[in-house]
Order: structure tokens, then C-alpha cells, then sequence
């Protein structure tokens, strides 16, 4: 159980990121098709962009909560993960990235 955490607490984070970003897409297409498999999306290519949108909301969504420090206080078990001091990154600045999907 101990040596599965980090990998089952990841795949949850890319699940959460793949469901936030169709059900996103969905209401700003208006239904519009889109296609998944595992963490690649396909769209129409004029969706191409409202796609990006979609996902660089999700992922400020999802990472802007200390997933960690919330699951910990909903458990109150001690958790043996050490983590980094926060740094300077700001999540937002995401928004204006050219490279966070393709």
C-alpha cells in the first residue's frame, strides 16, 4: 500500500485533469465532439484552441489546492511524504504558456 501511494495519488490528479477538461470543453463547445485515450485529446481542429483553454483551466483548477496537505486533513493520518517549500511559480501564469499542450 505504501509504495503505490504516489502512483495511484498521481493517476488520480491526471484523471481529475482529463474530466475537468471534456466536461469543460463540452460546455463551451456546446456539445462539441472530443475524443480521449489515456491523456491525449482529439477535437476538431477549429476546437483546437477552446481545447488548450479547457485544459490550462483544469490544470490551474486541480494544482491551486495542496492535495496533499487536504488529504491529509481529511484523513488525520500522518503521511510519510516530504515535500518541497513552495517556490515562486505562480499557476496562473500557466494561462499564458505556449507549451502546455499540443
Amino acid at each position: 500500500m505504501k509504495t503505490g501511494f504516489a502512483a495511484n495519488f498521481i493517476h488520480s490528479l491526471d484523471s481529475e485533469s482529463l474530466m475537468r477538461t471534456v466536461l469543460l470543453y463540452k460546455k463551451q463547445t456546446n456539445n462539441q465532439p472530443i475524443f480521449t485515450i489515456h491523456d491525449c485529446f482529439m477535437v476538431p481542429a477549429p476546437n483546437k484552441a477552446v481545447l488548450i483553454d479547457c485544459f490550462k483551466d483544469s490544470f490551474i483548477t486541480i494544482y491551486s489546492t495542496d492535495r496533499i496537505k487536504k488529504l491529509y486533513e481529511m484523513n488525520k493520518t500522518p503521511l510519510s511524504i516530504t515535500t518541497k517549500s513552495k517556490n515562486t511559480f505562480k499557476l496562473k501564469d500557466i494561462r499564458n504558456s505556449k507549451y502546455i499542450l499540443v
